[in-house]
């Protein structure tokens, strides 16, 4: 059973214990991301997120690596939009290290002038791999067409130009108004020893409560659009998206998932099956859902040679408009159902994913919510839920989507979807 606490400095706490595996997963997050940075803070986040493995007090760079790596432990973190993670997985009996180790970085970094600067061309030669990723830099460009000006549409990592710009100063103050308790949540799955988590929570319910930024999150507004955009990479990446912050909610959130599975999400979906199999159209092709606190979206990726992106997006135009003519199928939906269940018993026994999970499902739904209660969610679904959905969501003017690469002009034919 998941456990969830507020501490009485604001600290979230969700734990899971899970007796039958040897490791535990201890997560840090901080409810705060790009989509929060000013215009003079952009790649604030993810640069915290390096330099917070960079030397403590107590430790040096070397001395964190060292210290999970000579148990045979995990230790990791990312950045999102709207969130920064900081996580460790190891053996059960390496709780308190785990603790001590996350609770040093996060609570006790240094921001040591000589490493900001050399941070700064690690993450630079980030952002420059990135421009060398076809599929990673239209995924970019696509957040750019399909939010325009709004915050979400930034990159996380900044620009070349922000980066330089980081003084210690500025990462400091940053650093400052974020990582505080009310925008924390502890996560914790495994075998854990319940005195041990208590002990190290009642040290974090010491530290200072702290005003923190002042977050202004207006929605975006979602743009419709089809555009083509040229470069010199072989193939044609393409995007298409669908705003739709509804699927947020648990009786859409379920329907959406077997929707995207049947969709493009497995090896048996429509898209996989009919764009991949049966045209040999592309190699990778998927169905993907986002989220953030106010929206969300379906979306779909595939790539393609030059010479075929005209007979790919008129498949994919078909491919929409066969989801509205010829409805979902009951062995489809329990097909997708049967793929989602045996994914989510597979991934019990992963505590990095439980771990990461229940966080998630947190943010999105707002409650907690184990394995069984979401198998039991997925069972509800019927195929006349989905058809519905369907019917509610997938419109043609309401996909926003982008072809990057090497694009002929023969090719451009199509302007738009329509179903």
């Amino acid at each position: 059973m998941i456990q969830f606490k507020t501490l009485r400095n604001g600290v979230r706490v969700l734990s899971e214990k899970v007796q039958t595996t040897e490791t535990i997963s201890l997560g840090y997050w901080f409810l705060t991301g790009s989509r929060d940075e000013s215009a003079h803070e952009r790649g604030y986040s993810h640069f915290l997120e390096h330099m917070l493995f960079k030397g403590t007090k107590r430790r040096t760079a070397f001395q964190i690596a060292r210290d999970i790596d000579r148990v045979g432990g995990v230790l990791n973190a990312y950045t999102d939009k709207e969130l920064c993670c900081y996580y460790c997985v190891v053996p059960r009996d390496q709780i308190r290290l785990s603790m001590d180790v996350l609770n040093d970085m996060v609570f006790h970094s240094v921001f040591n002038e000589k490493e900001i600067e050399n941070e700064k061309g690690v993450i630079i030669n980030e952002i420059l791999s990135i421009q060398d990723s076809p599929d990673e830099l239209a995924h970019e460009l696509f957040l750019k067409n399909f939010y325009r000006d709004h915050p979400l549409s930034r990159n996380v990592t900044g620009e070349v130009a922000d980066i330089n710009g980081v003084t210690r100063k500025s990462l400091v103050d940053f650093y400052s108004l974020r990582y505080i308790p009310s925008l924390m949540i502890v996560s914790i799955v495994g075998n854990f020893d319940e005195q041990e988590v208590s002990d190290h929570l009642a040290a974090l319910e010491n530290l200072p409560e702290v005003n923190g930024a002042p977050f202004n999150r207006a929605r975006p507004v979602h743009t419709h659009d089809f555009q083509y955009v040229k470069s010199p990479f072989t193939q044609v990446q393409v995007y298409a998206g669908i705003d739709c912050p509804e699927i947020a909610q648990k009786k859409y959130f379920y329907q959406s998932l077997v929707f995207s599975t049947l969709f493009g999400e497995s090896m048996s979906s429509r898209l996989f099956q009919k764009i991949r199999e049966e045209l040999g159209l592309c190699y990778a092709v998927n169905s993907f859902r986002s989220f953030y606190s106010d929206t969300a979206s379906l979306n779909v990726y595939v790539n393609t040679k030059a010479e075929t992106l005209y007979m790919l997006l008129k498949t994919l135009n078909d491919e929409f408009g066969r989801l509205v003519s010829e409805q979902v199928t009951q062995m489809e939906t329990e097909d997708a159902k049967s793929h989602l269940k045996g994914s989510l018993l597979l991934a019990r026994e992963d505590m990095e994913l439980r771990m990461k999970r229940i966080v998630k499902m947190f943010l999105i739904l707002h409650q907690t919510m184990d394995f069984d209660e979401s198998v039991h969610h997925l069972e509800k679904v019927t195929c006349t839920d989905v058809n519905d959905f369907i019917n509610r969501f997938i419109h043609p003017r309401q996909i926003n989507a982008l072809a990057f690469g090497k694009i002929k002009k023969s090719e451009t034919k199509m302007k738009g979807f329509d179903f």
